[in-house]
């Protein structure tokens, strides 16, 4: 008996006992899957037998798992192969490493027998806050160690094998699965092509439950207008019954993933001196066909989603970078990633996306570059005599995953380009580098950034998940129907870098901004924000017209630059120009500091309003305010920076990506009986009443953040129930957890709970982990297996942001 392989497909060689000839040799695997999880009742244990002899005929195959699970099939054998398909419930047996002693038995010839090892993991758990990397998969034991460092549940890649997809599902990993599938070309003729290429890799992922997300397309724009043959041959036609009219490529210029959409008034289309068109240009009407239906990379991502559903229809589907409601319309979800060097401009980078995610009704993954980009100042000569480019220091990557994580209300959280950190840890070179300049980062980074996901990003993202904003006190409007005019009217690559100016200099004012686009802007919309910004208001639609005009009568600041061309009730107008336009560079920055004062100002005038707002002793802070159930959740992270060896290396004193330790005071909107609980730290927190809000000082540490939870009451006590009195093994149940402000209430909101399953012998069993409580209330699933220790077991509990406990016995019989 040889073994060839001990997990993924386990395949091992054996021969009869009494010493057959080399030609009765059999092979025999389980596979391709050989993990197994808690939570399944019913799953398929595969055994394939290969026989030297083709003409073996029937194949009488029995399977045990240890003495727990028996089952004996009789299979054909076809072409000297014999499938047999077993079905057992996992949940029947504890978390482990299992001997599967199989025996198979030809119709002619003596048995043979081997034994091959399975094994039963903890549940997959869906609930919590996903925290991924997108591509990289090394694979190396190395790089297990590397992503169990920085606590990632999830990982991706283009293509794996079945070994290191069953090795990832045994770790409690999941898997997500980059799938770049087309050229843009969705003509008739490439769709079953497509289709097929797609299914027959699904049909091959499918058994892993563990792959549970797929990428696709990512980084590819809209796709190529077809060319004259495809034109006439199927697109013009299916165009013309699409918007209605017959789509030219005769000035509509479609922009690329990273360039402006451009659009252009026909002669009779011209707005009037104030800017504003009654009528929609063809051209607009066309281009945003293309963007939200006609696009030849959207056509092909929804056709590989509907593709990949009828494989999985559990596998959820996304893209990036997001850049509209159309893109994402018939995929599960969207993203866009950062690569920015300070977080203002990250925070306006995801915030842009994530509305259009908003708007499409999708979830958000907000995913972070380990880059800082390829700007030729970050190519140092390091003490040693090495020449390396730096890699994100680890108090930034801290920085932009709590900004992305919790004052950006996203689904998950994804890194790209983790190589640079784990070649640099190595010591090794990278593709993306010449070998002579090989990346580096801080010594112990991963450590550091790890320790801020296990112990705070995690938890909060799966409490806070799925609670939305407070309501956001000003809006940066940039409708596409202003954008992609102004772009063909003069302004091209404008259209981004001014918007994406504006963002940075929002964020300079420490409290976020919603992004308000065509597809926000309903009937009234805007009425629920303090201050509109609406910069390059050239070319305007009546609609977005009547919406300002609206929420200014209403008492809204509306903000135009020097380039608005409308008068709006409550208007003001301020001086900020466009640099690449101006006649006289040198004045943009004179111009830009007036605009961050008078954002300084404007956020100083909101502040009674706001629902909260930080100021640091040292430095600038960043807040952000979530929602659920009466209870508010701010967080406050810190932007105090300082000079450290990046500083020295580049010999630029205006990089700064050292965090600095500051004191932090937070104003509140609550009332003076509200109780504060800081949740990374599990403590209550004294508070000042002073004209009519709550007043709260802590430390933040450097460049990390700090969530306070706001309560109507103080929590009293935890209090722990169970579905039965006792249990007997292999009968599940159900465990309820209740956070409770007063003798019978559940506390509103949200909360997060951490339960420990001890069994007698006091060895943690799989249900333990954390578990979000909504409306302090959490129901969870108790499992004791039939081979689990009978006795008394012991229920740990205790809920994060109070610290309180409880603890509860339960029998569980033999």
């Amino acid at each position: 008996m040889g073994l060839t392989g001990a997990w993924g497909v386990v395949v091992l060689t054996v021969w009869a006992a009494s010493g057959a000839a080399a030609d009765a040799r059999m092979t025999v695997r389980l596979g391709p899957r050989t993990t197994y999880y808690r939570d399944e009742t019913q799953a398929t244990l595969r055994v394939t037998t290969t026989n030297a002899s083709p003409d073996a005929g029937a194949m009488h195959v029995d399977c045990a798992i240890a003495d727990q699970w028996t089952g004996r099939q009789t299979v054909p054998s076809t072409g000297g192969v014999a499938v047999a398909q077993f079905r057992f419930s996992p949940m029947a047996l504890k978390c482990g490493t299992y001997a599967c002693r199989v025996m198979v038995t030809p119709a002619s010839g003596e048995a043979v027998s081997t034994n091959l090892n399975l094994a039963i993991a903890p549940a997959l758990r869906r609930d919590l806050y996903p925290v991924h990397a997108w591509g990289g998969l090394a694979g190396s034991e190395d790089w297990w160690r590397f992503s169990g460092t920085l606590g990632l549940n999830g990982l991706g890649a283009f293509v794996i094998g079945d070994t290191e997809l069953d090795r990832m599902g045994r770790d409690g990993v999941t898997y997500t699965w980059d799938w770049f599938v087309g050229d843009g070309n969705y003509a008739p003729t490439n769709r079953a092509a497509i289709a097929a290429r797609t299914l027959a890799r699904a049909q091959q992922l499918a058994s892993f439950p563990n792959w549970t997300h797929t990428l696709l397309n990512c980084e590819r724009g809209p796709g190529k207008l077809p060319d004259e043959a495809q034109r006439r041959a199927w697109f013009d036609a299916w165009a013309e019954g699409e918007p209605g009219f017959p789509g030219s490529a005769d000035g509509f210029a479609i922009g690329t993933s990273h360039n402006p959409d451009f659009c252009r008034f026909a002669a009779d289309e011209a707005p009037g001196p104030d800017g504003v068109y009654r009528d929609t240009p063809r051209s607009f009407k066309w281009l945003k066909w293309w963007y939200d239906r006609g696009a030849s990379n959207w056509r092909i991502n929804a056709l590989a989603t509907e593709t990949i559903h009828r494989a999985r229809p559990d596998v959820r589907t996304w893209t990036a970078p997001v850049g509209g409601t159309g893109q994402i319309a018939d995929l599960d979800a969207a993203a866009t990633w950062s690569y920015a060097l300070r977080p203002e401009e990250l925070f306006g980078e995801l915030e842009s996306s994530r509305a259009y995610a908003r708007d499409a009704g999708k979830p958000f993954l907000a995913t972070l570059g380990m880059y800082y980009g390829n700007f030729p100042w970050l190519v140092a000569t390091l003490p040693g005599g090495t020449t390396n480019r730096l890699a994100p220091t680890p108090d930034d990557m801290i920085q932009q995953s709590w900004i992305a994580s919790a004052i950006v209300p996203s689904d998950g959280l994804i890194y790209w380009f983790l190589d640079a950190w784990y070649y640099a840890l190595q010591g090794k070179p990278i593709a993306w580098c010449p070998a002579e300049i090989p990346p580096y980062c801080p010594p112990g980074s991963d450590a550091a950034l790890g320790a801020a996901i296990k112990n705070d990003l995690r938890p909060l993202g799966t409490m806070l998940r799925g609670a939305p904003n407070a309501s956001r006190a000003v809006a940066l409007l940039l409708p596409e129907s202003t954008l992609w005019l102004n772009a063909g009217s003069g302004w091209g690559w404008g259209v981004v870098h001014y918007a994406n100016a504006w963002k940075a200099w929002l964020g300079g004012m420490g409290i976020p901004y919603d992004v308000v686009t065509d597809s926000t802007l309903k009937p009234g919309a805007l009425g629920r924000y303090k201050a509109i910004v609406f910069p390059m208001a050239d070319n305007v639609s009546e609609a977005v017209c009547r919406e300002v005009t609206a929420a200014g009568n209403g008492g809204a600041r509306i903000i135009l630059d020097i380039y608005g061309r409308q008068d709006y009730p409550n208007m003001e107008r301020w001086p900020q120009e466009y640099f690449y336009r101006m006649p006289e560079t040198n004045r943009y920055a004179a111009l830009e500091q007036d605009t961050r004062r008078r954002l300084a100002a404007l956020r100083v005038a909101l502040e009674p309003e706001l629902e909260a707002f930080a100021e640091g002793d040292r430095g600038p802070l960043f807040t952000g305010v979530r929602t659920s159930g009466g209870a508010l959740y701010v967080t406050v992270v810190n932007n105090c920076r300082q000079a450290g060896p990046y500083t020295q290396w580049t010999g630029r004193p205006s990089f700064l990506p050292y965090g600095m330790e500051q004191g932090a005071t937070v104003s509140i909107k609550a009332p003076a009986d509200s109780v504060v609980y800081e949740f990374t730290e599990s403590r209550q927190l004294a508070t000042e009443y002073r004209d009519g809000r709550l007043l709260v000082h802590f430390q933040l540490p450097p460049h990390a953040g700090r969530v306070l939870c706001v309560y109507p009451r103080p929590f009293r006590k935890v209090t722990v129930s169970l579905s039965s009195r006792s249990f007997e093994r292999g009968t599940p149940g159900t465990v309820t957890v209740e956070v409770r402000d007063g003798w019978r209430h559940c506390a509103a909101g949200r909360q997060l709970v951490d339960v420990r399953v001890l069994d007698p012998h006091g060895v943690l069993h799989d249900e333990s982990g954390i578990y979000a409580a909504v409306d302090g209330r959490v129901t969870l699933p108790f499992r004791p297996a039939r081979n689990d220790a009978p006795g008394m077991w012991r229920l740990d509990v205790r809920e994060r942001t109070s610290g309180l406990s409880a603890t509860m016995s339960v029998r569980v019989l033999e």
